[in-house]
């Protein structure tokens, strides 16, 4: 509980003590809401939006949605380097998709001798290898590579217990 039209300041200021017996004690609530004191009148504030622009019951934000048959660059790029061109390749006319016909640019290019195409094939061949290197590393080992190991677990153990 609190003194409407209390101000807060230290207890017992001679405020208080003239003008106590003329005050009503209210709620807190009821006395911010008469007085202006604390939250405003209009209930609009911090996390308090007007009551009349937040989203009705079941309203979408995005009424509209996505529109249909919407790609992003990449889907949008990976469609068009997957559509078939012909190609003149060494005279003769031949059907691949756009990623094969820029890769087979490239390694042409890179094989007359230009020193950048060279440093990035070079680099995107390690970049493949290592990958593959990581892929056949995480595969289960099989049951021939896991006797193999058990059996050489077996005779490791029996060399160190004969030298001790």
């Amino acid at each position: 509980m609190r003194l409407c039209g209390e101000r807060g300041g230290r207890a017992g200021s001679p405020f208080d003590r003239l003008t106590f017996d003329r005050l009503r004690v209210r709620s807190f609530s009821t006395c911010e809401k008469e007085t202006g004191m604390g939250r405003k009148l209009s209930g609009v504030g911090y996390k308090q939006t007007p009551k009349d622009t937040r989203w009705k019951k079941g309203q979408s934000g995005n009424p509209k949605g996505r529109p249909p048959g919407y790609r992003n660059l990449a889907a949008a790029l990976t469609a068009i380097l997957h559509e078939d061109v012909n190609v003149d390749v060494d005279g003769e006319e031949r059907r691949m998709t756009r990623l094969e016909a820029v890769t087979r640019k490239l390694v042409d290019e890179a094989a007359a001798g230009d020193p950048r195409l060279i440093k990035e094939l070079l680099a995107e061949i390690h970049k493949n290898e290592a990958k593959a290197e990581r892929d056949a590393s995480a595969q289960p080992m099989g049951e021939v590579d896991r006797d193999v190991i058990d059996a050489l677990y077996i005779r490791l153990r029996r060399e160190a217990a004969v030298r001790r």
